[in-house]
């Protein structure tokens, strides 16, 4: 709902904010994993990398395949360490 001057309400911004953060920008995943942009880029070519999908011309990952497959990852190709 509107106010009278136009701006969205407090509540709608919100809800706005919590569902972007659901989703990541490349860059965004570049950073969380101290990679370049372009590291990020090949992985989602090559089918690599986590989830992704595009909205218009932006590549946009779900923050849960992202943990998933950093997950995974780690699963995969973890060494040493205490397993109790």
């Amino acid at each position: 709902m509107a106010s009278p001057d136009g701006s969205v309400d407090g509540m709608a911004k919100r809800e706005e904010e919590s569902v972007m953060e659901a989703y990541l920008t490349t860059q965004e995943v570049a950073a969380r994993f101290r990679t370049p942009i372009e590291t990020v880029r090949y992985w989602r070519q090559q089918g690599q990398g986590p989830a992704s999908f595009k909205v218009g011309r932006r590549v946009l990952y779900r923050r849960e395949d992202v943990e998933r497959w950093a997950n995974e990852r780690y699963a995969a190709t973890s060494r040493g360490g205490d397993a109790a």
